[in-house]
């Protein structure tokens, strides 16, 4: 944080009054760090000591008299974070939440007391659905993680909200589930930044950032090329990486829908579309940051089902698959299928009205295959459901070689795509191949 702000670096050591190592490390470091740009000193155990070191921007003869100043002007910051510290923790963090009335979350969107609220409901919702048995400690945190932007502390040091939030309710007793919630409800703070460890703390993060996506989204703060002051990219990504790197067993689409619930409905009905769209691209950004190329990415979310870890499973079976013998053959094989069905066809084909060997052949092989994938997709062995697929592909090149699919028969026409209907739909439970490139 003093890259680039000094042409002549200049490192002076200095003290601070022991006494206030009592603040939380957090403090100390905020007010060092962010504000005076100052080093702070840890010991082997990663505790701090009262000392710093500054960064000047010229060589100086006598560091004694610098040395007091920057000692001085630190000293007098701590003390003001220490009264702001003791007159906080005179009021109970519940005590707080009805000031948060007149804070303005976003002048269409109401108040934070209304953001909490909506929290409440989604967080609820999510923990019955993520953890039920931390529900109760899901929604204490919801309630009270906010209330920590009415405090001095956090109203001086504003990058302090959340961690004081957390600082507070340990002080004044409550649950450490509780307390590990509220400090990380705001993580990650940057992309590829720390996400929160705990469930609770996932949850509550999900909550907090998908509540602020759907409301920005309905009133039209969209963000554009230039313009994001909501952060929703970030947040996007951050409920992105939560799902993926938890493994929560969460539909993306069923938490839209929720969210926008939330909010009673009040948005129009393409907010829904808008919202997909843009964690789609944001989807695509971090499969792509994964290192997946681009045909897998684009294979597996062409079949996005709104369920994140599973995409990222698909995509890592799909780029290994990539490698085998059996892939390019599989590709070709697949892409007979996908060029000739045009549109869905919902009922499966009549066995009554086969008169080739061929299509029976593949009739029989599909629903052969096709409980055997059902059973490995269950055990989310998404490899192996590729390597069974294979099994299909010596059956639908017959077909195709022996079988004319656009006959003059309508009956008999419909009855042909209905069955290579069948067949795609199964490829499309893991990817859409037509996106691989031959």
């Amino acid at each position: 944080w003093v890259n680039f702000l000094v042409e002549y670096p200049v490192a002076i050591a200095g003290k601070f009054d022991d006494a206030f190592l009592e603040l939380p490390s957090p403090v100390l470091i905020t007010v060092m760090k962010h504000h005076q740009k100052y080093l702070p000193i840890q010991n082997e155990k990663q505790r701090l000591l009262p000392g710093f070191v500054a960064i000047i921007n010229t060589p100086v003869v006598n560091i004694k008299p610098v040395q007091k100043g920057l000692e001085r002007v630190l000293q007098a910051r701590l003390a003001d974070a220490r009264f702001f510290y003791e007159k906080d923790l005179k009021t109970p963090l519940i005590d707080y939440l009805p000031q948060l009335k007149g804070v303005i979350f976003q002048a269409d969107l109401g108040s934070v007391w209304e953001k909490v609220q909506r929290i409440q409901k989604i967080a609820s919702w999510l923990a019955e659905k993520i953890a039920p048995e931390k529900k109760e400690a899901v929604i204490r945190a919801a309630l009270l993680c906010k209330a920590d932007l009415i405090t001095e502390m956090v109203n001086e040091f504003p990058e302090l909200q959340g961690v004081m939030g957390g600082i507070y309710a340990q002080k004044q007793g409550e649950p450490e589930a509780v307390v590990k919630a509220i400090k990380e409800h705001y993580l990650p703070i940057e992309a590829g930044g720390v996400l929160p460890q705990t469930e609770e703390g996932a949850i509550l993060s999900i909550a907090d950032k998908i509540d602020t996506i759907v409301g920005c989204f309905g009133v039209g703060l969209i963000p554009t090329g230039t313009s994001d002051p909501f952060a929703l990219r970030r947040n996007s990504l951050g409920i992105l990486r939560i799902l993926h790197e938890k493994a929560f067993s969460l539909s993306l689409f069923e938490l839209i829908d929720f969210g926008i619930k939330a909010y009673e409905n009040r948005f129009a009905s393409e907010v829904k579309g808008q919202l997909i769209e843009f964690f789609k691209t944001r989807l695509t950004s971090l499969l792509l940051e994964k290192g997946y190329s681009h045909p897998v990415m684009e294979a597996v979310l062409a079949v996005f089902n709104g369920h994140v870890p599973s995409t990222f499973a698909k995509a890592h079976a799909l780029s290994e698959f990539s490698q085998s013998l059996h892939f390019q053959p599989l590709v070709i094989a697949y892409k007979r299928v996908h060029r000739i069905i045009t549109t869905v066809i919902s009922t499966g084909p009549n066995p009554a009205l086969f008169k080739e060997p061929q299509e029976r052949a593949l009739f029989e092989k599909y629903l052969e295959i096709k409980k055997k994938i059902n059973t490995l997709l269950g055990k989310k062995d998404y490899y192996g459901a590729l390597n069974t697929l294979v099994t299909l592909k010596s059956f639908i090149d017959d077909f195709f070689d022996h079988v004319m699919v656009m006959v003059e028969d309508k009956e008999l026409r419909q009855n042909r795509l209905a069955l290579l209907t069948q067949i795609k739909e199964l490829f499309l439970q893991l990817a859409d191949l037509s996106k691989i490139p031959i």
